[in-house]
């Protein structure tokens, strides 16, 4: 196998949703984060990407609801708009949205990528941000919601012009919303998976309307038993998707971003994956080319070649966690995502 070109690791607590499908400059601005308990200040750090090496800028104390779940957006050139934690929308100025308070009813399920922001087709300046709201039982939440942020009000800084609108009532499993361009280049899918089933739901987001749900049964079924669905990825191109499961099943699809069809490419399983809570599958994602995958527990961090007829028989161990503290948090891998610069990062579990 080749060497493996390094992973950078992010260990904050934090958990990050940055749509790598933007154009350009609109994801190289993240806010990511960390608190010891919810809904108290909350230390912020923000990775800018406009350079060739990543700044990070000093912390910030903000209140945050859950500082599990982040998604932020910039302009296209790469200066920040605003930021959600999925109950609140912060502007670039660091303070709460005009109208950007309780964009979900209650609160949003303490997990993770339940908050997703994708740019409006039909309005240069709007938005549309995604998300999932507590759970009526662990591991599913029963709506799905989104607003519109207009950036053309309140002297730019912005103003949520439309909240917490039902786009479905369906149950989901919780741990993520993703979303891909469709293949025209213009139009958004939107794709999460079904509570207690062996279905993707599909939206179409075009400039006129919502469609959906488009249902399609494929993969293995989904529960809250100790081999749950964890995280879901897209790849760069948008043209593969996987989804891994606690207990070391990895799915990874072929995905038609004309049709938003998924068709199951290559399946195996991690061997000796203790169960929660001594460990468990948490996060995966693609290299920038398509050529590896990766996926990471608790502890161990794998590598996987997808050209190969059995990637899960030549796995190669990348990497273990430090298991350190640091503040109020152990240093142990948890979600992934790939940065505009190729590099993969990873928050950390604690």
């Amino acid at each position: 196998m080749s060497s493996f070109k390094k992973v950078l690791s992010i260990l904050l607590a934090s958990s990050f949703l940055i749509n790598y499908s933007f154009a350009q400059g609109e994801g190289n601005i993240w806010v990511i984060g960390y608190s010891p308990y919810p809904a108290v200040p909350c230390c912020v750090a923000i990775l800018n990407f406009n350079a060739d090496t990543v700044v990070i800028d000093k912390a910030r104390n903000i209140v945050f609801f859950n500082p599990s779940n982040r998604a932020s957006i910039a302009d296209k050139d790469g200066k920040l708009l605003f930021y959600s934690d999925a109950q609140n929308i912060f502007n670039a100025a660091h303070k709460l949205m005009q109208n950007g308070d309780k964009i979900n009813i209650n609160k949003p399920y303490n997990g993770m990528n339940s908050v997703l922001i994708v740019p409006a087709a039909q309005n240069p300046e709007s938005y549309l941000i995604f998300s999932l709201p507590d759970p009526p039982s662990n591991g599913s939440s029963d709506s799905l919601y989104y607003s519109i942020v207009d950036m053309s009000k309140n002297d730019g800084l912005g103003a949520v012009i439309e909240k917490r609108v039902t786009l479905s009532n369906d149950i989901f499993f919780s741990v993520g919303i993703r979303a891909i361009k469709h293949g025209n280049g213009q139009d958004w899918w939107l794709l999460l998976h079904q509570f207690n089933s062996d279905s993707f739901v599909k939206f179409l987001i075009t400039k006129d309307s919502m469609k959906g749900p488009f249902y399609q049964k494929i993969g293995l079924h989904t529960s809250v038993n100790t081999n749950f669905q964890n995280q879901m990825a897209f790849s760069k191109d948008g043209s593969l998707f996987a989804r891994i499961f606690s207990l070391g099943e990895i799915e990874v699809y072929k995905f038609d971003r004309c049709t938003g069809e998924l068709d199951i490419w290559k399946t195996w399983k991690q061997p000796n994956i203790s169960p929660p809570p001594v460990d468990e599958f948490k996060g995966c994602s693609f290299s920038p080319n398509n050529r590896f995958f990766y996926a990471s527990t608790l502890y161990k961090l794998f590598q996987y070649d997808l050209e190969a007829d059995s990637p899960g028989v030549d796995s190669f161990l990348v990497d273990l966690a430090d298991d350190l503290w640091s503040c109020c948090y152990k240093s142990l891998f948890n979600k992934h995502e790939l940065g505009p610069n190729g590099k993969i990062y990873i928050s950390s579990w604690g």
